[in-house]
């Protein structure tokens, strides 16, 4: 009986000094981040594309919680043409080529979107984005890249069908991040 009485005041000092071990409250901060790449090539430029750049996500409200953040979830990830114009009015050029995504810190994509045929002109005309199907796998690792550094590297790697030409290749993430704080 005494044993019993014993560690059922045991197990009640456990519980009494644990439970006030966990108040971390979860905290989730939605974001948009926009990217964007600008390709502006003339007559005598070649056809070929070997762009990357680093975003940074946690800016602003996330800054702040930076390193509080456990976890990030994609929501959406998506492109759009911007500006595009070449030498003659009404021309198309088209793109093909990847899009890769990696950690900022990455030196290669370990994530790529590939964009076959891409009409400049016609994503240019038109008003929406274009949403980027990425298997469930990759976008768990372009998740663990966010959480590894608090941003994105892109790269933006193919060839135009012609030169001149102008536009400007915007990529749009939401994402939300999850962070733990007392």
């Amino acid at each position: 009986m005494k044993n019993t009485a014993q560690m059922a005041i045991s197990a009640i000092a456990l519980l009494i000094l644990f439970s006030g071990c966990n108040d971390l409250k979860e905290i989730k901060l939605d974001k948009t981040v926009n990217m964007e790449f600008t390709v502006d090539l003339g007559p005598d430029d070649p056809t070929a594309l070997d762009l990357t750049e680093a975003f940074e996500f946690a800016t602003g409200e996330l800054y702040e919680y930076r390193d509080y953040i456990k976890r990030y979830e994609v929501k959406s990830l998506r492109y759009k043409v911007w500006e595009f114009y070449t030498e003659t009015p009404g021309e198309d050029a088209t793109l093909d080529g990847i899009l890769g995504i990696a950690s900022v810190s990455g030196a290669d994509p370990g994530v790529e979107f590939t964009m076959t045929g891409l009409s400049l002109l016609a994503s240019n005309d038109n008003p929406s984005h274009t949403e980027i199907e990425l298997p469930a796998a990759d976008l768990e690792k372009v998740e663990q890249y966010l959480l590894n550094s608090n941003g994105l590297k892109l790269f933006l790697n193919g060839s135009v069908s012609s030169v001149p030409v102008h536009f400007k290749l915007q990529v749009v993430a939401d994402v939300t991040a999850i962070a733990e704080k007392e």
